[in-house]
C-alpha cells in the first residue's frame, strides 16, 4: 500500500499518521506501507508498523524527512574525507516524543545525483560522535538506506577508501581490500547504460593485504560502474558487494 503524497501542491515533508489510518492498512494484511514525500519515500514493513503503533499508545504519528542539507564540520570529521555527500534526517514523533528505535524493517529512498568517483556509503551518526555502517543501494536516481534508527544519516561518496573494500580503481583494474573468510575477488564492469562489459576473478594470495583484478579485453572508455563481490570457496557471498562508479555520471544500479 502506498499513501502518494508528492503531487500535492506543496508535497509535505511533515506527514500525519493517525494511528487508526495505520491500523485499517495492518487489517488489509499487507507486507508493507510506503508514504511517498515531497522529497522521499518511507516504506515499513508490517512487522515495524506494529512496532511502532505499540510505541505511541494511540496517539498520532508525525513522520518528518529532510534531505539535501551538506555535512556540519563535526559530521564531516566523523566520517572522514568524501568526495560529495549530503544529511538526511528522519524522525518519528508521537505526543512530542520522538521515537528513535523500532523492530522489522524500515528503508527510505531520498533522491541522490551521484556525480563523483568513489564508493556510496551510507552512515548512521550517533549522538556521542560515533558513526554505524548503514545498508545502501542506488536505483534510478535514488540513495536507498534500511535505516537503524529514526535519526541523523549521511549519504557520502567516498575515494580509494579501504573501509569500503575498494583501495584503488584504474585503468582496466581495481584493487580490492582482502575480507575475513574470503577465498575468491570477483568484479563485474558496467557501461553507463547498464550494459555488463567485462568480469574478472581471482583467488587471494596468502601473504598479501589486497587483491588486484584486472580486466584484459576491456573497453575501460565505456566504463562506468564496477561491482565487487567477496566470495568463499564455494563461489557463495561472504560480505556486501561493493559498487564504486568510475567516472563522474550518474548512475543506475
Amino acid at each position: 500500500v502506498q499513501i502518494d503524497l508528492s503531487k500535492l501542491k506543496d508535497a509535505p515533508r511533515d506527514v500525519i499518521l493517525p494511528v487508526s489510518a495505520v491500523n485499517n492498512v495492518l487489517d488489509l494484511k499487507v507486507e508493507a506501507l510506503s508514504i511517498k514525500m515531497a522529497d522521499a519515500v518511507v516504506t515499513l514493513d508490517k512487522t515495524a508498523m506494529q512496532s511502532v503503533i505499540e510505541m505511541v499508545n494511540s496517539a498520532d504519528i508525525q513522520l518528518h524527512v529532510s534531505t539535501g542539507d551538506a555535512l556540519s564540520s563535526d559530521q564531516t570529521e566523523i566520517i572522514g574525507d568524501i568526495e560529495q555527500g549530503m544529511v538526511l534526517d528522519v524522525s518519528l514523533t508521537a505526543n512530542g516524543t520522538e521515537i528513535h528505535s523500532f523492530n522489522g524493517k524500515v528503508t527510505v529512498s531520498v533522491p541522490f545525483t551521484w556525480t563523483q568517483q568513489g564508493v556510496l556509503q551510507a552512515w548512521y551518526l550517533a549522538d556521542d560522535g560515533t558513526k554505524e555502517p548503514v545498508e545502501v543501494a542506488y536505483r534510478d536516481g535514488n540513495a536507498v538506506l534500511t535505516l537503524k534508527h529514526f535519526s541523523t544519516y549521511a549519504i557520502v561518496v567516498k575515494a580509494n577508501d579501504p573501509d569500503s573494500g575498494i583501495v584503488s580503481m584504474g585503468e582496466n583494474e581495481v584493487t580490492v581490500q582482502k575480507q575475513a573468510d574470503a577465498v575468491y575477488y570477483a568484479a563485474a564492469l558496467y557501461a553507463e547504460d547498464g550494459r555488463f562489459l567485462a568480469y574478472a576473478a581471482s583467488e587471494a594470495a596468502g601473504d598479501e593485504g589486497t587483491v588486484t583484478l584486472k580486466w584484459a579485453n576491456a573497453d575501460w572508455s565505456k566504463a562506468a560502474k564496477v561491482k565487487v563481490f567477496f566470495l568463499d570457496a564455494d563461489r557463495k557471498p561472504v560480505a556486501e558487494a561493493v559498487t564504486a562508479l568510475i567516472k563522474g555520471k550518474s548512475q543506475k544500479n
